[in-house]
């Protein structure tokens, strides 16, 4: 049974979705589907589909900034115990 490129646009894209950490919830996967139906009107022909879904993607659901730990510990003043 072959896959058709809609199919596997669709899959590529709720992957990348998932992977991103983008819930995909019921409107999330409509977006996606409305994205890949936009992209079969302009082309059938798989590697541009797929190229311009990514884009579409990116600029549609911007990633989530991902928490990162700080750069450095806080600095405290102290004394090294100098003689005067």
């Amino acid at each position: 049974m072959s896959v058709t490129s809609g199919e596997l646009a669709l899959s590529r894209a709720l992957a990348y979705l998932r992977l991103s950490r983008i819930p995909l919830t019921r409107e999330v996967m409509l977006e996606a589907l409305a994205l890949v139906q936009e992209g079969l009107r302009e082309e059938d022909r798989l590697d541009p589909l797929l190229q311009r879904l990514m884009q579409h993607l990116r600029e549609h659901f911007p990633l989530p900034r991902p928490s990162l730990p700080p750069v450095c510990p806080p600095l405290r003043r102290g004394s090294i115990q100098y003689d005067d």
